[in-house]
């Protein structure tokens, strides 16, 4: 009896295999059958794209031409009539343009010569603040040797001729200001 009910369950067991077997070998043929459709159509599908592609590139292409060459014809007339307005002649747009230069000229000389003047000031501003940093460290020396009150008197003497000949230097080098020009 114990058998008999043994075998009775293994073969519902065999029985759900096998149907799950043959499910599976269902799912994989429609698999198979749905990639195969899809492969076909999207080939079809490509095949009309490039179709629709050349048709489309060659009336594209006609359209463009067409609009280029109505603009261009366009722009010529527009061109042709706005110069035929502006036309004056040769001698006054010379003395015009003679004139125009020449102003161009003297701003560009009177820029230049202002300009030289800023860098000669800006490379001497440099040179006496390179003068002062160096008589500094002079008196930064000598204050660190421990010289004597004499010796640092003496020095202050020095670093007070040079800034009064510096400043007097600068008086007579500087740049006169906007309100000095006029």
């Amino acid at each position: 009896l114990f058998r008999s009910d043994c075998q009775k369950e293994h073969t519902k067991w065999d029985k759900l295999f096998i149907m799950l077997e043959n499910s599976q070998m269902k799912e994989n043929m429609l698999f198979q059958s749905i990639d195969e459709i899809i492969r076909v159509e999207l080939q079809s599908i490509r095949a009309e794209m490039l179709q629709f592609e050349s048709n489309f590139a060659a009336t594209c292409v006609n359209t463009i031409e067409r609009t280029v060459s109505q603009s261009t014809s366009h722009m010529e007339k527009t061109l042709s009539t706005y110069s035929e307005q502006t036309k004056w002649p040769d001698t006054t747009l010379k003395s015009k343009h003679g004139k125009m230069l020449e102003e161009i000229l003297m701003l560009n000389l009177n820029i230049s010569s202002r300009l030289y003047k800023l860098e000669a000031e800006c490379q001497r501003k440099s040179d006496v603040t390179a003068q002062q940093t160096d008589i500094l460290n002079e008196i930064k020396i000598h204050l660190n040797k421990g010289s004597n009150d004499n010796a640092l008197l003496h020095e202050f003497q020095l670093i007070r001729i040079q800034l009064e000949t510096a400043q007097s230097w600068i008086d007579k080098h500087r740049l006169p200001g906007r309100s000095e020009e006029h």
